[in-house]
């Protein structure tokens, strides 16, 4: 059997918790919004600062859930060879869909992804071509899976070499 611990400690742990509860840094909880969208893009922090101003100031989105995944829809091209990474996205899709009642889709692709540049050997086209081509593809792919998403839209981002400060920009690409 397991003896109390003796009382000095008892009041000393109490001490300790009470100190970290003090110290702590605590966050808001946005509990109230509703789902305005879901955005499905890459995970490079690089561009993450970029997406948010635009989902936030161009798409009008601001509570929206988010697939931050490597290559966003790289998995699209790859399924022959890589199947289960589709899968991985199809089963956050169906669960955020589900979930989050939305009717809305943003997905985005950008210059220079590593992932694309690593998996290049699986493409017939030109990195460019191919982010291009998964994008149009998904648009199809999850207008089939998730006939509730009305409202899909495709972009790429862009650096323009010519700028010193804010090079990105977002380009819309008509689904076909």
């Amino acid at each position: 059997s397991m003896r109390p611990l003796p009382f000095y400690l008892v009041l000393l742990i109490e001490k300790e918790i009470k100190m970290e509860t003090r110290d702590r840094k605590y966050y808001s909880l946005d509990e109230l919004g509703m789902i305005d969208g879901l955005v499905i893009h890459c995970s490079d922090p690089k561009w993450r600062k970029a997406f948010e101003k635009f989902l936030e100031e161009e798409i009008g989105l601001n509570h929206y859930a988010l697939i931050a995944i490597p290559g966003s829809v790289s998995s699209i091209s790859v399924e022959m060879s890589l199947p289960k990474r589709l899968k991985v996205l199809k089963d956050y899709m169906e669960f955020m869909v589900e979930h989050g009642k939305t009717l809305r889709l943003v997905i985005i692709n950008h210059d220079g992804c590593r992932m694309y540049k690593k998996l290049e050997s699986l493409f017939r086209n030109t990195i460019e071509q191919q982010q291009t081509e998964d994008l149009a593809k998904a648009v199809v792919l999850f207008k089939k899976l998730f006939p509730s998403l009305i409202d899909i839209q495709i972009y790429m981002a862009k650096v323009d070499q010519t700028r010193t400060t804010d090079p990105v920009y977002f380009e819309k690409i008509a689904a076909t």
